[in-house]
């Protein structure tokens, strides 16, 4: 089984990226479980979305501790959340950050992956300026940097889970997966 934990803040559309990439890879033929953890619910606030997938069905119904995988869509959330302990030893971590993936490599994952989600979003015209809206963009980042959904199941689901500009919504998680910088290292954090 693959666990996946997705953080954010109140807006950005962890939850609708969490529900996209099930569905995704549901397309793909695997049991998904897609689940959202509120804290203060206003926009802004921290949020985490879990995601889980499987070639058999699903029984476990706890939250993930520690996940094989992460999407962070707000890199200062690192000064908030305790992303680290639920992350260290993925296989693959994924952060919105116009920073390159050395300056996380303390985290130990074996692949950290950075991509300047809000500068895509902000050229498309998705979201404000103020909030750009990433999920979508950070889920194309994701499909490079984990190899689990291949980007035109990742389409498919963006075409029918987002409303709003869903081209544009495409387009990002296209350019996302074109423009994500990786650093390859080993679970100890030595890239």
């Amino acid at each position: 089984m693959i666990e996946i934990i997705f953080y954010g803040r109140g807006g950005q559309g962890v939850v609708v990226a969490s529900k996209t990439l099930a569905e995704a890879l549901f397309y793909e033929g695997k049991y998904v479980q897609s689940f959202p953890a509120f804290g203060g619910e206003r926009r802004g606030a921290p949020v985490k979305a879990f995601l889980r997938a499987d070639n058999k069905v699903i029984r476990r119904r706890s939250l993930i501790y520690r996940a094989d995988h992460a999407v962070i869509l707000d890199d200062t959330l690192f000064d908030e959340v305790p992303i680290r302990d639920e992350v260290t030893g993925a296989h693959s971590i994924v952060i919105n950050s116009a920073s390159p993936p050395g300056r996380f490599v303390e985290i130990g994952a074996a692949c950290i992956g950075t991509v300047d989600a809000n500068a895509i979003a902000e050229n498309l015209g998705l979201g404000t300026p103020v909030m750009p809206m990433v999920n979508s963009t950070m889920l194309g980042a994701f499909a490079k940097v984990s190899r689990m959904v291949d980007i035109k199941s990742l389409a498919h689901a963006i075409q029918k889970n987002i409303s709003v500009k869903p081209d544009d919504n495409i387009s990002g998680a296209g350019r996302a997966y074109d423009e994500i910088k990786e650093s390859k290292g080993d679970i100890h954090g030595q890239a």
